[in-house]
């Protein structure tokens, strides 16, 4: 792994220049010198300095040339940052594209039970140096094709929140502990369990035979949320003080919600779909949130999932696929250039896909902890 220093910049530099100079395809009959490279170890970016007048193009095209080349060429040591498209910046008087990068790779997590996973203030680990803060704007966004470890990742995240301490590793106390609810229209088992064992709140078809009662569960949940968020905001003005406690809804498989509201009407579903955009929109001053997931999350179509304003106000978003593909990343990454993404590929491929939390928005390679001896599905 590079170092921080300025020898290990000025080998970096070398390195990514002899890159660029044997692989990178541009309508210039020499490209050599045409450009400099000027790398930052320390706060994490390369810039690629071009001299004036500039020879060829700086577009979209070129930027996906450089990440394409750069991002397998330095994997192990660098994980390079896929963007949405050419981030100009301007070093003494000469155009430059930046590129963001970690050193090293985030790594796998493994834990032997879901009890030995701790979210330290409020912090959530996903990754080894890969961590999700839920003290400001905790919304989240899981989706996958089943398999593919979704449900098992969010478990993870709750089992965590559940299981929180401080920053002495001390567990929180009960007035700060996190008030969940989480709503299965398909009964997972292992959701089912966990729910029961830990006393959270739990919803799911089971309940009742009548599938009306069921939806009426949900938008009851939903609508207890709305006052609890209208409750804090009240007492945030009166004393100036925000609710350490969060207060968390999980929708599991919110497509198939979505699809039982639809059977009831549009207008159903258009209820529902407003109250979690209340939710998702004014969130962040009342420490409350939404999780969902879903194997699919569309804005559109006869049964959409989330509506475009409410995928804004997520701040960690999920895909679970070994292989992205535009069609799965186009409506939670849309305009990321998938070519500049490398994603691990071990013995154990589920569990994995890219990730993304605000405020960069930056997309990663993402992989899911281990519970050693839980299915992983």
């Amino acid at each position: 792994m590079f170092k921080n220093t300025n020898s290990e910049d000025n080998l970096l530099v070398e390195e990514v220049t002899r890159m660029l100079d044997a692989a990178l395809d541009v309508s210039s009959a020499s490209v050599t010198h045409s450009y400099k490279v000027i790398v930052n170890l320390k706060r994490e970016y390369l810039d690629i300095v071009f001299s004036v007048p500039v020879p060829f193009l700086i577009n979209q095209e070129l930027n996906s040339q450089i990440l394409q080349i750069l991002t397998p060429s330095l994997a192990g040591r660098l994980t390079i940052f896929p963007n949405r498209g050419p981030e100009i910046v301007v070093i003494n008087g000469s155009p430059a594209m930046r590129f963001h990068f970690k050193k090293g790779v985030f790594r796998r997590l493994t834990f032997d039970t879901l009890d030995d996973v701790h979210a330290r203030n409020g912090v959530i680990p996903l990754m080894e140096s890969y961590n999700f803060s839920t003290s400001g704007l905790a919304n989240a966004i899981w989706s996958g094709q089943s398999g593919l470890g979704k449900s098992t990742a969010m478990l993870t995240a709750i089992s965590a929140l559940v299981n929180g301490v401080d920053e002495l590793n001390r567990p929180i106390s009960e007035d700060e502990k996190p008030q969940i609810t989480v709503i299965d229209p398909k009964m997972d088992l292992q959701l089912h369990n966990f729910c029961e064992r830990k006393k959270l709140g739990y919803i799911s078809p089971a309940d009742s035979d009548n599938l009306n009662v069921f939806l009426s569960a949900v938008k009851d949940t939903l609508g207890q949320e709305m006052d609890e968020i209208r409750k804090r905001q009240r007492n945030l003005i009166q004393t100036g003080r925000k609710s350490k406690k969060l207060y968390l809804v999980v929708i599991d498989e919110a497509m198939s919600i979505s699809s039982m509201f639809a059977s009831q009407g549009s207008k159903q579903l258009k209820e529902y779909l407003s109250m979690l955009d209340m939710i998702m929109l004014q969130a962040r001053s009342a420490n409350c949130a939404v999780w969902i997931s879903s194997q699919v999350i569309t804005a559109s179509g006869s049964a959409p999932v989330l509506s475009s304003s409410a995928r804004s106000q997520a701040n960690l978003k999920v895909l679970f696929s070994p292989f992205p593909t535009r069609s799965q990343t186009q409506y939670l990454f849309n305009d990321v250039d998938l070519e500049g993404i490398t994603v691990p590929h071990g013995n154990y491929l589920k569990g994995i896909g890219i990730a993304s939390m605000q405020p960069l928005n930056l997309v990663v390679p993402f992989q899911s902890p281990i519970i050693r001896g839980l299915r992983n599905g």
